[in-house]
């Protein structure tokens, strides 16, 4: 079952390269105007929390330790949670302090969408934005808090990607070019929309991409 999901997912790599590709401008225009929205006097707790979380980070966190080994943790569940995704058995995760870290899984040779997955995925704001709907809060505590794992994964993307990276060696640099860019926008797009109006307006941004989609899809017939 793992070899047919891993050959269908395989399958599919470049189609999905080239509608992220088609995507791109519309995210872009969506992404604007979420902006304008974010701009909002009511926000400044998220971008506070935002900049304050870079600047400690440049200052103290870079330097130490867990500051390395926190993100390879999350960069190496994220790896793992694509894996058990597409039905296959995890066997090994490892992290070690500040030296990398690693998975590996039984099941086939896996695929791209395993590989890619930590450079667009926002797992880190998936569970703060989890937090703050579960947990009751002031709202100003929910814009910190989802500001300074916003600023969290701006700085683990920063990281992440680079030309040294093996994973985007694996599935190629051309590949990362035409998939990442819509895949971040996408990601970043939602938890923004989240920041803003909660699960009301997440579902607004959802639901005017794939109307968008299914629009430009027609209208090509």
């Amino acid at each position: 079952m793992t070899l047919l999901i891993d050959k269908i997912i395989n399958l599919f790599k470049w189609p999905v390269a080239i509608l992220a590709v088609i995507n791109l401008p519309y995210l872009c225009t969506e992404m604007v105007k979420l902006m304008s929205f974010g701009l909002k006097p009511s926000m400044w707790p998220f971008w506070v929390g935002m900049i304050g979380y870079i600047v400690l980070w440049r200052l103290i966190f870079s330097g130490r330790g867990w500051g390395s080994s926190l993100p390879t943790l999350i960069h190496e569940c994220i790896h793992a949670l694509f894996a058990i995704i597409t039905l296959h058995r995890v066997v090994d995760l490892r992290v070690r302090w500040n030296s990398g870290g690693h998975v590996s899984y039984v099941g086939g040779p896996g695929n791209w969408l395993i590989t890619i997955s930590p450079y667009f995925f926002p797992l880190a704001l998936l569970v703060a934005m989890g937090v703050s709907a579960i947990v009751h809060m002031a709202e100003i505590n929910r814009l910190l808090l989802l500001g300074a794992v916003f600023g969290f994964e701006i700085v683990y993307t920063w990281r992440e990607i680079h030309p040294q990276q093996t994973d985007l060696h694996k599935v190629g640099f051309v590949f990362a070019f035409a998939f990442l860019p819509s895949a971040l926008l996408f990601s970043y797009g939602a938890v923004l929309s989240f920041a803003i109006g909660g699960f009301v307006q997440l579902h607004w941004f959802w639901y005017h991409f794939w109307h968008g989609n299914i629009e430009r899809f027609l209208s090509w017939f």
